[in-house]
């Protein structure tokens, strides 16, 4: 390459033999070229960087969101493990009270019949047990009210998350195996049966396109097209499927789509159809 005047004179000679070919620019146009080739390396390097930066951190706030949620489980079966001992401990005093056995020699105390501070904490928004089979209504009716279990909340409703492995479309409710699982609303059974994922699973068909859907159960208590009523058992709780822990995977959904089951806590039941 070499300069004359204000010129770039650029010739290319070809290993063929070929007629070299020259080409003629301004001086001010090759500092343009090479300021625009030398930007774009620098905003490639730049780009790069931050893009790197973005995976990374995006990777941990997975990991970080998959940490708080194995939290949540854990300090559910710990919860769970503080309310059996409690239970079990209240039997012992009910026990030696009968038996005239006074714990204090011992060096034990009497167990305080009191809700821990734990138990304080739990969801308590279950209806009234009902056993009878209904059979006074036609069709689904009813709108979701409260929650199928007395329960702690171990995993919450996600169903925007980025990772589809933190993704949830309802929300898990901690108890122990055996635990009675109620119907949130009147309604008919939709489906009763086993699920790859959610194990023996319960779906309760209710009024305006609402469903109710009822996961991991050790044992149902409904059959396919069977009609319920609130607060009635359908379940009792377990841990089939794909599950760490005797829990009750709770959905709520309207024209097929999954909805916060939270929302529907404080809702009145509608029973007039009865």
């Amino acid at each position: 390459m070499s300069s004359l005047g204000q010129q770039i004179t650029l010739m290319l000679i070809f290993e063929t033999g070929k007629q070299p070919v020259t080409i003629k620019f301004s001086r001010l146009l090759y500092y343009v070229i090479i300021g625009v080739v030398g930007l774009l390396i620098i905003v490639s390097i730049v780009g790069t960087f931050t893009y790197a930066r973005l995976v990374v951190h995006s990777n941990e706030r997975e990991e970080l969101v998959q940490e708080n949620e194995e939290l949540r489980r854990l300090n559910s079966k710990i919860v769970l493990l503080e309310n059996n001992l409690q239970a079990y401990r209240s039997m012992l005093g009910q026990v030696a009270t009968l038996a005239g056995i006074d714990l204090a020699q011992y060096g034990m105390e009497t167990p305080v019949e009191v809700l821990s501070s734990a138990e304080s904490t739990a969801v308590s928004k279950e209806p009234a047990l009902i056993t009878e089979q209904a059979d006074t209504f036609q069709g689904p009716v009813g709108t979701p009210k409260g929650l199928p279990v007395q329960g702690f909340v171990s995993r919450t409703f996600r169903p925007t998350a980025d990772n589809p492995k933190t993704r949830h479309l309802g929300i898990d409710l901690a108890v122990k195996k055996g635990t009675r699982v109620i119907a949130t609303a009147d309604g008919e059974v939709a489906f009763a049966g086993w699920d790859d994922s959610f194990g023996w699973k319960v779906v309760l068909k209710h009024l305006n396109n609402v469903e109710t859907m009822y996961g991991h159960n050790d044992t149902l208590l409904v059959t396919t097209g069977q009609l319920v009523r609130y607060g009635q058992a359908i379940a009792l709780s377990g841990s089939t499927g794909v599950s760490t822990a005797p829990h009750v995977h709770y959905e709520v959904r309207v024209d097929g789509l999954p909805v916060d089951p939270e929302d529907y806590y404080g809702k009145d039941n509608n029973t007039q159809s009865h």
